[in-house]
């Protein structure tokens, strides 16, 4: 009765995040052993230059003023607030290219340690404002997270992982997905967005029985 998931997510997207720990907390309510937890990198922002860009340029850039800004991030810092989730959003000084955290997402997965990479990430990010576009910095939470040395030191070198993960994102744009979070449950069920605790306890009850009943 295995719930095999697949989640489309960016490591500087705050819904990602706000989705990522209701979810968390539907799911622990539940044997760990139900779910296969699958993370796809997905990129907002797949043209940012390599070196990122200075967060106030590129949040004038996108919004177009501060007032618009300060709409946009309103609902999100509410949102942080309900989930309990620690965060202060005028460290952040730089918006980076995130790819090279999401070598870090992938190599993880290897050693069964994506949630808990992802998890401190996101709390590099939208609490320290640490710059996730430095290597230093992404060894460094590498290694916090608990992959192995060797791994932890040699995460960069090989562009063959770079076009994999280019690749997969490629994929899940071309079939139409266009916002994240995105969730995909058992190549079933298509949930976009930061649902809550509430919703994921009910989505979980409804694939359980439908799983048990398809076995009896």
């Amino acid at each position: 009765m295995l719930i095999k998931i697949k989640i489309l997510s960016d490591t500087i997207c705050p819904w990602c995040y706000i989705g990522k720990k209701s979810f968390d907390n539907a799911k622990i309510q539940f044997d760990s052993s139900l779910f296969q937890i699958t993370w796809i990198p997905f990129q907002l922002n797949p043209d940012m230059p390599k070196e990122g860009m200075d967060r106030r340029k590129y949040l004038l850039r996108k919004f177009g003023d501060q007032k618009k800004t300060i709409e946009t991030y309103t609902p999100i810092i509410n949102k942080f607030k309900e989930n309990n989730i620690d965060h202060d959003l005028s460290k952040i000084l730089k918006t980076p290219n995130t790819m090279d955290t999401n070598l870090l997402i992938h190599w993880g997965q290897l050693e069964n340690k994506a949630n808990q990479i992802i998890e401190n990430l996101f709390i590099a990010y939208f609490y320290r404002g640490i710059d996730l576009g430095n290597k230093n910095n992404l060894i460094k939470i590498a290694k916090e997270s608990g992959l192995t040395k060797k791994i932890s030191t040699r995460l960069f070198e090989n562009e063959k992982d770079i076009d994999t993960i280019q690749e997969t994102e490629n994929k899940y744009r071309r079939i139409g997905v266009t916002g994240i979070p995105t969730f995909i449950l058992n190549n079933e069920y298509v949930i976009p967005g930061a649902q809550t605790k509430e919703f994921w306890l009910g989505v979980f009850k409804e694939v359980i029985e439908k799983n048990r009943r398809s076995y009896s």
